[in-house]
């Protein structure tokens, strides 16, 4: 990515090639390197009462998602200065912040109940936030986490948290049926996104060794118009960083779920399986290379790796 960025801002003389786009680039850089390295060093010590201060992180988050909740527009909106609506904070990072601090610190909270309480409260958090995406990926990580780490007891508490669920719905008064559909069909995101993504693949093909970095500004004027998945890594870098991409996405989810069948199961295998599912099927659906979480998956990994080689027994 490095050598990509710096290669077509040197030598690409097209018109559409700007410092802010290159920008855009290096900042995600920075950020993925960033949160490897928080993987990597991520340690947790064992005198430190993670369940009383995750609770109280998590009770935060809840209170802000309420507090800045706007009934009509069905989301949370955060102004940066007070009253100004029109200067908010992205609800998309506030549902970013809630899911990593829960799939990273739940593994180390001891108690089975705390665990599922605070997992509600995330997924409350996440659907007052208004990011779906976030909410469903949380929600399908959710009865792997507990499957690999309680079994059959896990497979229990699935059960009876569905039906829990499914009770709490029907006497809500919440309109599942047109919640599921504003979400899948007549979105106008996601027809936006099938046409960036036709768009996308039309500049990958013309050029699949080196991608077509910054196509997106020349076809839709501005960097944000990017391919909405993994395939955003071969557009914006070319076929190489995208076999990195996917291969390093891929071995740490098969690193976690290894650890797991072989019954190593320590609260950093858990934190990585969490982190590495949820970005996976993430990039594979919705998100793209500006969405730089799975190097913390990776980051993870490494450490989890660092750990068995230090001999840890449940890493």
């Amino acid at each position: 990515m490095v050598a990509s960025t710096i290669l077509n801002q040197l030598l690409n003389y097209q018109k559409y090639i700007t410092i802010e786009g290159t920008l855009s680039n290096v900042e995600v850089i920075v950020w993925m390197i960033a949160l490897f390295q928080i993987g990597l060093h991520f340690n947790v010590p064992e005198n430190i009462r993670v369940g009383r201060w995750l609770s109280l992180l998590l009770i935060a988050f809840a209170a802000c998602a309420i507090y800045f909740f706007n009934g009509s527009a069905g989301v949370m909106v955060m102004p940066v200065l007070p009253g100004d609506n029109s200067e908010a904070a992205n609800y998309q990072g506030m549902a970013r912040s809630v899911i990593c601090t829960s799939f990273v610190f739940l593994p180390f909270i001891k108690g089975l109940r705390l665990r599922i309480i605070l997992m509600l409260l995330t997924v409350f958090t996440l659907y007052l936030i208004g990011s779906r995406t976030e909410l469903i990926l949380f929600l399908i990580t959710v009865p792997i986490f507990f499957l690999a780490h309680f079994r059959l007891k896990g497979a229990y508490v699935l059960l009876i948290g569905a039906a829990v669920a499914l009770l709490g719905l029907l006497f809500s008064g919440v309109d599942v049926l047109g919640k599921l559909q504003s979400y899948t069909s007549g979105d106008a995101s996601l027809n936006e996104r099938s046409v960036l993504l036709g768009a996308g693949i039309v500049g990958v093909m013309e050029s699949p060794i080196f991608g077509d970095y910054l196509g997106q500004v020349r076809d839709f004027g501005a960097t944000g118009y990017y391919i909405h998945n993994a395939l955003s890594m071969w557009q914006q870098h070319g076929l190489l960083a995208f076999i990195l991409f996917i291969y390093l996405s891929f071995v740490s989810v098969l690193l976690a779920l290894k650890l797991v069948i072989n019954g190593r199961i320590g609260p950093y295998s858990d934190a990585l399986l969490g982190v590495s599912i949820t970005c996976l099927v993430g990039i594979l659906t919705t998100k793209a290379i500006f969405w730089p979480i799975p190097a913390l998956a990776w980051g993870l990994a490494a450490n989890v790796v660092g750990r068995q080689r230090m001999g840890s027994v449940n890493p």
